[in-house]
């Protein structure tokens, strides 16, 4: 992947306008220091989790530019 394609992709995920959520039972918490790996089967929801992970973070004054999502199935 060349660099002119990641930066491409990551303008996009700037611009990335967030699907309905539906709330989830589970609770990540945003201020860890940590590293935090969201695993799970096909289809189970990893990905709006992380939606609503970033929704959450906007609403704390967390600037859009400051989170990067990057879809690795992307063809590109």
């Amino acid at each position: 992947m060349n660099k002119e394609i990641v930066k491409q992709i990551i303008k996009e995920s700037q611009e990335i306008k967030f699907p309905k959520i539906v709330p989830r039972d589970i609770e990540i918490p945003l201020s860890s220091q940590k590293i935090i790996a969201i695993t799970g089967p096909r289809r189970s929801g990893k990905t709006y989790l992380l939606f609503s992970l970033m929704q959450k973070l906007i609403s704390c004054k967390v600037l859009p530019e400051r989170i990067l999502y990057i879809n690795f199935d992307d063809p590109r």
